[in-house]
């Protein structure tokens, strides 16, 4: 988490969204819970109703993986048991799996490192590969958060507007500038 604390991310994220990787999560002690290597959108972060004055403070975390599906799926681990009692399952895979992708857990420890913020860039957004290459249909997003739609070989899209954050890895952009005429 670099030198932020917890309570500096719960300060930023009255301001910003806030995106994490998962790095430590044999810390949690739950057995529903996203792998090493996931990623997801940190929703809420308080100081849990649990808390007392012989233990460290415990956090109450709240996550929205919804948008990092496909990522997810290239770190998930085999380790959720089928119906013939074997390991071929990912938690995504799995019954346990939220189909909002929603979930939330204690951190017992709040010096604990479960996640790491991370900062965003893909191929997708900074306009080198398409997030959507279908049909003869191709949409570029850049680093600023440019849409640009191409049909079949043009070399000029034949549609542009803007987006709020990118579809492949969650990376926010800024508002841009009205230009009034």
């Amino acid at each position: 988490m670099c030198s932020m604390t917890y309570g500096d991310i719960m300060e930023q994220l009255k301001t910003q969204r806030v995106y994490v990787e998962f790095i430590d999560m044999a810390q949690v002690s739950l057995d529903e819970k996203p792998d090493d290597g996931m990623r997801g959108q940190l929703l809420s972060i308080q100081n849990s109703e649990y808390n007392d004055e012989e233990t460290p403070p415990e956090l109450h975390v709240w996550f929205d993986l919804s948008g990092f599906e496909a990522h997810n799926k290239t770190v998930a681990k085999r380790d959720w048991y089928d119906e013939n009692d074997c390991p071929t399952l990912t938690w995504l895979e799995s019954k346990y799996y939220p189909k909002d992708g929603k979930i939330d857990f204690y951190i017992s420890d709040s010096r604990a490192t479960v996640f790491n913020l991370i900062d965003f860039g893909c191929e997708c957004c900074i306009g080198d590969e398409p997030v959507l290459d279908d049909s003869g249909v191709s949409v570029f997003v850049d680093e600023n958060g440019k849409l640009s739609v191409f049909v079949g070989e043009a070399e000029e899209p034949a549609a542009t507007g803007h987006v709020a954050w990118c579809p492949q890895c969650g990376r926010v952009f800024p508002v841009p500038k009205r230009q009034d005429a």
